[in-house]
């Protein structure tokens, strides 16, 4: 009986140390394989962290994935993009991709090429549409879409923790006015062909120091235009907002200290009634409107039509290099009935005046302590 009882007991432990190992055993997980996804997704779906080797994704996507229901990625998913692959997320669908900073969420080409594949595409105007704590990398490979991150619509974002690179295009590009980009916070865009975000006039509050941008095309946050019809506060970045086409403040709009705003050629700013804009530098911390070149007339003007408001405040400002436009003649043009004050402040290089009071016909506060300089048709005009 001791006998039997020391071979059960041997038994028993073997079989026992045998499932141990059969659960712990390594080769199952190297046995896992990637999941493709394409084609149009109509059903709520978690995409996970499946497997643990960083040389192996998670989920392959080819062709166009359509997004028309809600999809949520865990921490530390890893999306590999096939050639010309793109995702759109339209209708009533979702992608939240919420990583952490440990275990960040990748979307990224089968090669590390720029352009490799095409594009995640937001067109829908859900909540949920996050992007946090994620890396984006060698998209942009649309010659239509032409980034590597696409806001269109009445599309809606929220960007933050992020890091873009290797795209053959823009990092960012908002398109359409009606966007919603709620948020771009601690985003890194670097290595991209052209410029590091683009956006319009309406996003343009989405953005502070936190946006780094390096070795792009452009290190820069383009502006293509736009009506801005809400209040908006300009806040400091570390890189500038660069006017490519003309805007419209129908809203009022604060420029904090320290804003950087290039200003490009034939391109201007224009302040209408019921808008106002209001920039308070410091003497450390200055506020620039500027040309692309530092030369006379690199752009055209900043215009006070009909707006009344005591909102329209110049201190501590450099305004340079404008007056290119032969009709409105100056850097800072007053026009029938407009409010503006200026102190403590340089307006410099304009093509044509500094600055023209039209007629007198405007309220203009001169508070004191301004250079004017090189201005080639005069300093203040009317």
């Amino acid at each position: 009986m001791k006998m039997n009882k020391s071979i059960l007991g041997l038994t028993l432990c073997s079989a026992l140390l045998f499932v141990a190992c059969k659960k712990e055993d390594p080769q199952e997980e190297v046995n896992l394989s990637p999941i493709e996804l394409t084609g149009n997704q109509t059903v709520d779906i978690l995409l996970e962290d499946r497997i643990a080797s960083s040389s192996t994704p998670d989920y392959v996507i080819s062709g166009t994935y359509t997004i028309q229901a809600g999809v949520q990625i865990q921490p530390g998913t890893s999306i590999r993009m096939a050639a010309g692959a793109s995702i759109i997320v339209e209708g009533s669908g979702s992608l939240k991709a919420v990583g952490t900073a440990a275990s960040k969420i990748r979307f990224y080409g089968q090669s590390a090429t720029p352009g490799f594949w095409n594009y995640i595409r937001f067109e829908s105007n859900n909540a949920n549409n996050i992007l946090d704590y994620v890396i984006v990398e060698d998209g942009g490979g649309s010659a239509n879409w032409n980034a590597a991150i696409y806001g269109y619509n009445n599309g809606r974002l929220s960007l933050s923790n992020a890091i873009i690179r290797n795209s053959a295009q823009s990092g960012v590009l908002i398109y359409t006015q009606d966007f919603n980009l709620l948020n771009c916070s601690n985003v890194t865009v670097t290595e991209c062909a052209y410029d590091a975000v683009a956006i319009t006039a309406k996003q343009m509050d989405a953005f502070d120091e936190s946006l780094s941008a390096s070795s792009n095309g452009f290190n820069r946050i383009t502006v293509d235009g736009g009506d801005i019809a809400a209040p908006q506060v300009w806040k400091k970045t570390s890189v500038p907002f660069f006017i490519k086409n003309s805007i419209e403040l129908n809203s009022s709009v604060e420029v904090q200290p320290g804003g950087d705003i290039v200003i490009g050629p034939n391109s201007n700013i224009t302040v209408r009634t019921n808008g106002s804009l209001k920039a308070i530098g410091t003497v450390v911390d200055m506020i620039r409107f500027r040309g692309e070149q530092d030369i006379e007339g690199a752009w055209g003007y900043i215009l006070f039509q009909t707006s009344n408001s005591a909102n329209n405040e110049f201190q501590y400002c450099e305004v340079a290099n404008g007056g290119s436009d032969a009709n409105w003649d100056a850097s800072i043009y007053l026009y029938d009935g407009a409010r503006f004050r200026l102190g403590n402040s340089i307006v410099r290089n304009s093509y044509r005046y500094g600055l023209i009071d039209y007629q007198n016909a405007n309220i203009f506060t001169d508070d004191g302590n301004n250079t004017f300089t090189g201005n080639l048709q005069g300093d203040i005009g009317n």
